[in-house]
């Protein structure tokens, strides 16, 4: 996305935006987000940074109206809820609350506080074998129940948080004749056998337990399962959560370009790019894995 494009996005979508005080604040925001892009170096401004100012805006739109329903505003919402927010949200909520309250801090809009998430992104967890048996294991040991085994399997073929995995609804999976698609961003996956399989096993299995559509729910009816909880589960059986997932990433990145791996999996272009060169990738590298996944559909 260049400066063009973020322009014309821009000037229709401020228009959407309601209450008039929120549009009026998402303005003054938006022009403390894109005055370092049209500096003197503005040349250097790249299509991800106005990608990163977008997810900003949409992201910071979506907080006022989430407070403005508990009668609050920036200035009067509790940091408890704040922290209770942290505790469970995604990586990009994060570091876009992060960046929201701190410009709302020097506009002395509010006094709220949000840690800047320490970055771990590392080879450290990197284990193929274990990945390796407990995928083998998930895929034939038929004593694991299918929730279990269909969640594993996610993490493990696809690099999928914990997280996303337990927010995951019916409506992002289409059973279809041919094949089955999950939908982890806007580009369908097809699922390979046996997950087609496993998948419409669990379903039938949920019945009425899940009427609000959440594929892993909790115990607290109409409500998802936690990353933690699901966490602890899997572990029962020997899965190693963030062993697995960082094993898959790193090695769908060694594969794909990250704007290949960002489409697939629902990652930010960001995160995409940070993982292809753990992996060990160069940039000199890009344009040769951009045409062999050109070539093979995924």
């Amino acid at each position: 996305m260049d400066e063009e494009t973020f322009e014309y996005w821009w000037n229709r979508w401020i228009t959407t935006v309601k209450p008039v005080e929120d549009q009026l604040l998402l303005k003054r925001y938006c022009r403390w987000n894109i005055a370092p892009l049209r500096s003197a170096h503005a040349s250097q401004a790249t299509s991800g940074a106005y990608h990163r100012v977008r997810r900003y805006l949409h992201f910071a739109h979506q907080f006022l109206a989430r407070i403005r329903e508990q009668n609050h505003n920036l200035s009067t919402y509790p940091q408890r809820n704040i922290d209770a927010f942290l505790s469970s949200c995604t990586v990009s909520e994060h570091d876009a609350l992060v960046a929201l309250l701190s410009w709302a801090r020097t506009q002395k809009l509010t006094t709220l506080q949000a840690s800047v998430r320490r970055h771990v992104l590392s080879a450290e967890h990197y284990d193929d074998e274990h990945r390796l048996s407990i995928t083998r294991q998930l895929l034939t040991n038929l004593t694991i129940s299918t929730a279990d085994r269909l969640a594993g399997l996610l993490v493990a073929f696809y690099g999928c948080s914990l997280r996303k995995v337990s927010l995951l609804q019916r409506q992002h999976f289409m059973v279809e004749e041919q094949c089955t698609k999950l939908y982890l961003s806007a580009q369908p996956i097809i699922l390979p056998d046996p997950l087609p399989d496993i998948l419409i096993e669990h379903l039938d299995t949920l019945n009425d337990r899940s009427p609000t559509g959440w594929v892993f729910p909790g115990r607290n009816p109409g409500h998802h399962i936690s990353s933690g909880a699901l966490g602890r589960r899997l572990l029962r059986i020997g899965f190693k959560s963030l062993s697995v997932r960082t094993t898959a990433v790193m090695d769908l990145s060694a594969q794909l370009p990250p704007q290949v791996l960002s489409e697939m999996i629902g990652i930010s272009i960001e995160s995409a790019v940070a993982w292809w060169k753990l992996s060990g990738n160069g940039w000199g590298t890009y344009p040769a894995l951009r045409a062999s996944s050109e070539e093979s559909p995924h």
